[in-house]
């Protein structure tokens, strides 16, 4: 499997008895496939486990490597069908319990002109049997409800499941008989119709479909689903995940924080004084739940300003919709006119307003000493007797 993010294949993961296939692409230096006969030969090698290797799934060469020892396929590319010819499959078997551990995976292909292409290392683990389940933390609190908009997830989370073996290796995890739910601060389960625990993710949900991993592990996914009139209260939860039965059941749990939507608003300027034309503040809202917990990250706050001048004092810098992260958003505004202005941050139907003055430029200042006014770049003579151009240049400088 390959990460998404990055493009990189992902460590695999290999329970006892079973065995990982791999996939060795051979492309040009367009990112295209090979043209046949491009590659003299491929040299794979492990650090554990047997290897062996079919070119494009047709029978004929193949290669046996153990732990530290080089694997060879020589002309690879005359055994390879049009359909396939950039592709040769690799098969790693789980060595036994008494081998289990990291094996580090490389391909060298020499090319037909004697160039030679080495792959990044990959990670394969041989596991023992799963003995530990464990649960990652939810990046943030979730809302207590429902807030009904598609594209406000912030009553999901999305979760990734590990296994691990006595020793400690990551372990493949279990992929039968599952089962989760999520437990108030009493112990009581949370109902289905006010909260959702599916697990494992798959593609395109359907019962059947592969499983969305995350670095070789499956997900879950908590959402509530109670409504806004009757959410859950605030507080902690925790989701409980298991699979397997009997001596095999492995049981993971994890604390799930839950917060309500904004019951306050609180916005602070920076600087807090008045300011001066082409300066820029930064307005910071504060947004709370009724327990006067943050709300959680991602909680859509509305930046707004309003001129008691007659001519615009305050522009915004940035967009006017901005995401909570710990319970605060900010928005930055230039002052582009003197006169005062509100700026007002709303979140969840809660908003504040806070004052912001642009202050007018001080006057020209009077120089006594020079018998001059300065204004901008030059200077107005305004002594009490005639003089001469020689005498006001004298003044000026």
């Amino acid at each position: 499997d390959t990460n998404a993010a990055t493009g990189r294949p992902q460590p695999a993961v290999v329970a006892p008895g079973g065995s990982t296939t791999l996939l060795l692409k051979l492309l040009n230096e367009n990112g295209k496939a090979s043209a046949k006969g491009a590659a003299a030969s491929v040299l794979v090698t492990t650090t554990r486990g047997a290897l062996s290797g079919r070119l494009g799934g047709a029978s004929g060469e193949a290669c046996d490597a153990g732990g530290g020892q080089a694997c060879r396929i020589t002309n690879p590319t005359t055994a390879l069908t049009a359909s396939n010819a950039d592709q040769i499959r690799l098969t790693m078997a789980h060595p036994g319990a008494a081998k289990a551990g990291a094996a580090q995976v490389r391909a060298v292909v020499v090319g037909a002109t004697g160039e030679a292409f080495e792959t990044e290392p990959l990670t394969v683990t041989f596991s023992g049997p799963p003995t530990a389940l464990a649960i990652s933390q939810p990046a943030t609190a979730l809302l207590g409800y429902d807030p009904t908009e598609s594209a406000d997830q912030r009553n999901a989370a999305t979760l990734v499941v590990s296994a691990a073996d006595a020793n400690g290796n990551k372990a493949a995890v279990p992929d039968t008989r599952y089962s989760a739910k999520l437990t108030d601060s009493d112990n009581k389960t949370v109902a289905a119709s006010k909260a959702g625990v599916v697990w494992p993710l798959r593609v395109g949900d359907a019962a059947d479909g592969a499983l969305l991993l995350s670095d070789g592990n499956p997900q879950a996914r908590v959402t509530i689903a109670a409504g806004r009139s009757a959410p859950l209260a605030a507080g902690e939860y925790t989701l409980e995940l298991s699979v397997g039965s009997g001596a095999n059941k492995l049981t993971a749990t994890q604390t799930i924080n839950i917060t309500g939507g904004a019951a306050e608003v609180a916005l602070s300027a920076d600087p807090a004084g008045a300011i001066a034309l082409d300066d820029t503040v930064t307005l910071t809202a504060t947004v709370t739940d009724s327990s006067g917990l943050p709300v959680p990250d991602g909680t859509p706050v509305t930046f707004a300003e309003q001129s008691t001048a007659a001519n615009v004092t305050l522009v915004l810098l940035s967009q006017a919709e901005q995401r909570t992260r710990d319970g605060q958003a900010s928005a930055s505004l230039r002052a582009v006119g003197v006169g005062g202005a509100y700026v007002t941050a709303e979140a969840d139907g809660i908003s504040d307003a806070r004052s912001v003055t642009v202050a007018a430029p001080p006057p020209p200042s009077l120089d006594a000493a020079a018998g001059s006014l300065a204004v901008d770049a030059f200077s107005i003579w305004t002594g009490p007797r005639a003089t001469t151009a020689s005498e006001l240049y004298d003044a000026l400088e």
